[in-house]
């Protein structure tokens, strides 16, 4: 396999683990803003926007982040859990296949590994 088919099919498979932190309704957008940021990392949301062939209106972007459809507390542990599960070794090797089909929804039922964060979604003010 090509480095650039690799590349490819790690992100893809790690964007499809951060979007079990999603509601469905705002995946789409989510992953347009994400591969904008990745793609122009300047910081600001409209360079974000620019940087991808839009397929919702500005304001659907604007909600998304404003009005605060994603828990930060879901996307975060969804990402520790994904870099955990990344940099895990096993031989020597990353153990990519750890990660591969499972979610948030899936470590909270109970189907967690040994080796695996506990996801709990903290409790109280954030700070």
């Amino acid at each position: 396999m090509s480095l650039t088919s690799s590349v490819c099919l790690l992100l893809s498979e790690w964007i499809s683990f951060l979007l079990a932190a999603v509601p469905p309704r705002s995946r789409r957008t989510f992953v347009e803003l994400l591969i904008g940021c990745m793609l122009n990392p300047e910081g600001w949301v409209t360079r974000a926007i620019g940087a991808i062939r839009r397929e919702a209106h500005w304001t659907t972007y604007y909600k998304l982040i404003e009005r605060a459809n994603v828990s930060v507390a879901d996307l975060s542990i969804q990402l520790l859990q994904l870099t955990q599960r990344v940099f895990s070794k096993r031989a020597g090797q990353p153990d990519y296949r750890r990660y591969a089909g499972s979610s948030l929804r899936e470590e909270r039922a109970g189907g967690s590994a040994s080796n695996t964060i506990t996801a709990t979604r903290p409790t109280g003010p954030p700070f």
